[in-house]
């Protein structure tokens, strides 16, 4: 699976997963300028902004062979380049600060044959 349709797949279950837990989704890869926000959602008068990271492991069925996408969650650039995102849309948005958390959704896809696969969403909240 290439990484840009396993990181869309990625997207797609983490905006389900936050509809089943009752977010509402404002948007999604939001593009402003060079940087991205994956998905926006809010949820009791408080907008989420969350970067998704999608990884896949790969199992063979005699002998265990893990290849990784996305090892590292966020690196310090990917830190940056969210605040600066966030501070860009909430000033579009006419949005306080306060009203803003920053998350972060891992989803795990286990391949064990060429049609099964499981997936395991982790969703973490107030990140930084």
């Amino acid at each position: 699976m290439k990484n840009k349709r396993l990181g869309a797949w990625g997207e797609e279950l983490a905006k389900n997963y936050l509809r089943n837990k009752g977010y509402i989704i404002k948007a999604q890869n939001l593009h402003l300028g060079h940087l991205e926000l994956d998905l926006i959602a809010q949820k009791n008068g408080i907008i989420f902004l969350f970067e998704i990271k999608t990884r896949l492991i790969k199992i063979k069925t005699r002998s265990i062979n893990y290849k990784l996408y996305t090892d590292n969650y966020l690196s310090q650039k990917q830190i940056l380049n969210l605040k600066k995102a966030a501070s860009i849309y909430a000033t579009l948005n006419k949005l306080s600060f306060k009203n803003i958390n920053f998350g972060l959704i891992t989803v795990t896809l286990t391949n064990t044959t060429d049609q099964q696969k499981t997936a395991t969403i982790n969703l973490y909240l107030n990140i930084f």
